[in-house]
């Protein structure tokens, strides 16, 4: 049954899509006791006592993208088709809570909402059974973040010619204490196989596999410290280049884990509303009384209900409520009711004056840029790239036109082989071997003449299918 529905239906699935499970309760002993053992393992790798940061083993571990403040490395020398170690550190600024409470989803609206604002190359997500859920709400004091269950999750990696992806994993996230008393929060994601959620290569998804542990530390100035470790199975017939920019989109989604936890406390505010009453229609903004367009005349702030114009309101995406319609809620809201809502729950991030000074014309959500960093070392790919961004290269790369899609300015850099080695030297890898270089420099020429072969050859079909339709139009 579930096979000849799943040749009809396309992405986004609906939301009753995914059949009722019953978990025996020796399978759901046996995810949580695997959970217990990856989050000890990772709290006794995350001692700085035990462990090397990978940025001191750069013959071990590659830095393959960063995200504001945290970073990711992959393990070098890995046997393709296997998966990958890969770890992410660094910190992020807000409190222990913050990070939790944005993490924290148990219902699909919920969920979608928090995949969307961490993911920029998402297609589709849901709860597929909830094993746990925290007693309390969000809102209530006694609210401890625990939740163990069963997602799943779609995303189309930039370029065309990269698969979509999707992972089911068994999660739990909650607060425990390290082994010297000290709290830490934890997030655990593992793959799993269920008969309830198959693979969906009807939709074009290859299914990729992980096992992967977050420990969340709080720190002096409103920082918490993040640590990963775990594997990451990227499914298919990846290359490397392609390969990083899907675990670098994956794992470093936690970078937005406050703007998801803001994004929550923006939706209390208009829960909380019994009624939602709207100004009368008005030709005038009745903040600024500058007059509306005719066809922009019905956009009232989700909070107050008054009549907005483009300078006077900023565009939000919120979770889904008693207020609310259904995924995607986005709504209006305007500057005053964005500033009682700052100085109310300290949002003093989510509503900068950069963001105020955005134009009708920008996105419901603004995104933290993703760095991904090609085999070169030198070279940088930037997804989701803002204006004010500075590559960090010293050397203006050239670059090569390989499908570009609307949040992807850049999707690969090249540079000639002497620049490659004059940045490699001065960034100080002069302890480098020559046969270890020369290896790595023939790797690396691979991996572009790949790569062009690939866009040269997709060329090629494009200009093939449109001389066709040229030929049956003039028919």
């Amino acid at each position: 049954m579930l096979g000849r529905v799943l040749k009809e239906v396309k992405l986004p699935f609906p939301d009753d899509f995914f059949p009722e499970m019953e978990l025996s309760p020796q399978l759901t002993d046996d995810f949580h006791r695997s959970a217990t053992r990856s989050l000890q393992q990772t709290l006794e790798a995350e001692r700085p006592v035990t462990r090397l940061h990978p940025s001191e083993q750069p013959d071990q571990w590659k830095l393959i993208g960063d995200r504001n403040g945290l970073r990711i490395y992959r393990e070098r020398g890995f046997v393709k088709g296997n998966d990958v170690k890969v770890n992410v550190l660094g910190q992020l600024a807000g409190s222990l809570e913050d990070v939790l409470l944005g993490l924290y989803a148990t219902t699909n609206g919920s969920l979608k909402t928090q995949r969307f604002i961490m993911h920029s190359d998402y297609l589709d997500a849901a709860v597929l059974h909830v094993i746990e859920e925290d007693p309390y709400s969000e809102d209530d004091t006694g609210f401890s973040f625990q939740f163990k269950g069963l997602q799943w999750m779609a995303c189309a990696p930039s370029g065309k010619l990269v698969h979509k992806r999707d992972l089911c994993w068994y999660e739990e996230l909650g607060r425990t204490r390290d082994s010297n008393g000290d709290e830490v929060g934890y997030l655990v994601m593992q793959s799993v196989r269920m008969d309830e959620c198959p693979p969906f290569e009807q939709q074009g998804l290859t299914r990729s596999t992980a096992a992967v542990c977050y420990i969340f530390r709080s720190l002096p100035d409103n920082r918490v410290g993040v640590y990963m470790k775990g594997q990451h199975g990227v499914g298919g017939k990846s290359r490397t280049w392609s390969a990083d920019t899907i675990m670098s989109e994956m794992w470093l989604g936690v970078a937005s884990a406050l703007n998801c936890a803001k994004a929550k406390r923006l939706s209390r505010l208009v829960s909380d509303k019994e009624m939602f009453i709207t100004s009368a229609p008005s030709k005038a903004c009745d903040i600024c009384d500058s007059k509306l367009k005719m066809l922009k005349t019905n956009q009232n702030c989700k909070i107050c209900g008054k009549n907005v114009c483009d300078r006077c309101r900023m565009t939000k995406m919120i979770y889904p409520s008693r207020n609310t319609g259904n995924f995607p809620c986005s709504y209006f809201f305007c500057k005053p009711c964005l500033s009682d809502a700052k100085e109310k729950f300290d949002l003093s991030d989510e509503f900068s004056d950069e963001d105020e000074t955005m134009g009708p014309t920008a996105s419901t959500h603004r995104r933290q840029p993703i760095n991904i960093y090609d085999a070169d070392d030198a070279d940088v790919i930037e997804v989701n790239q803002c204006p004010d961004y500075e590559s960090d290269s010293s050397s203006e790369p050239e670059p090569v036109d390989v499908f570009e899609q609307d949040k992807l300015k850049y999707i690969n850099s090249f540079c000639s082989n002497d620049v490659s080695t004059a940045i490699n030297s001065g960034a100080g890898s002069a302890g480098a071997t020559p046969s270890s270089t020369g290896s790595s420099e023939q790797e690396n020429l691979m991996e572009r003449l790949m790569q062009i072969n690939m866009a040269a050859e997709a060329t090629y079909l494009m200009a093939k299918y449109n001389s066709n339709i040229q030929e049956s139009t003039s028919r």
